[in-house]
């Protein structure tokens, strides 16, 4: 018998954000510059707290809250919250290079847009850290498994809301089809109190 410990949460919603034809419209004309990996992503770095995005901003809040207190639980007397949040746009043969979100706790991708006839857009790919691998960097094993894998590719599903761990690496291929890939990511922190005061660990924020 194995018993799994120390597991990785990643979290899906389990609905699917219906963008407005008044929430896509901004995405027509926004303002971008390039990032690693030849795609795109927002000069505003503050996207969901522009007006047109209010109820988007509450339905991520939401699935946010849920993720830190009901899944993960998270003392009730700290308050997770929205820090950064920006679209990004992956074009034909671009890529959005390996890195994870320093400052942050949970982040956040959202799938936009990116499926058509020609087919979906390139998964998120998540990074297992060496140090927690069975093997630590040696590849001895002759097939993957949950135990032995080194990365984990997560569909790209229009509508569908990620939550993990900011410190976790992760990248996009290269998109293969014509339609262009559009995502919105997020950052997030706390306020409030962690810690106890009889353990010399509070921390108040």
């Amino acid at each position: 018998m194995i018993e799994n410990i120390f597991q990785t949460p990643l979290y899906k919603s389990d609905d699917l954000y219906n963008f407005s034809p008044e929430e896509r419209k901004p995405l027509e004309d926004i303002e971008m510059h390039p990032n690693q990996g030849g795609n795109l992503t927002t000069k505003d770095k503050e996207i969901l707290k522009r007006p047109e995005f209010e109820r988007l901003n509450h339905w991520c809040q939401k699935h946010l809250d849920n993720f830190c207190f009901n899944h993960l639980g998270m003392s009730k007397l700290c308050e997770i919250y929205i820090t950064q949040s920006w679209f990004n746009i992956n074009r034909k043969h671009t890529r959005h290079h390996s890195h994870f979100h320093p400052n942050s706790l949970i982040s956040a991708i959202l799938y936009v847009h990116g499926t058509s006839n020609e087919g979906d857009g390139s998964p998120t790919i998540f990074y297992r850290d060496n140090s927690t691998s069975v093997f630590g960097n040696i590849q001895a094993f002759e097939k993957g498994n949950p135990y032995n894998c080194q990365k984990v590719a997560t569909k790209f599903e229009m509508g569908r809301l990620i939550l993990f761990p900011s410190t976790l690496l992760h990248e996009v291929s290269p998109t293969e089809i014509d339609t262009p890939r559009v995502s919105l990511s997020f950052n997030t922190f706390f306020k409030g109190e962690a810690g106890f005061d009889n353990q010399v660990s509070l921390l108040t924020l």
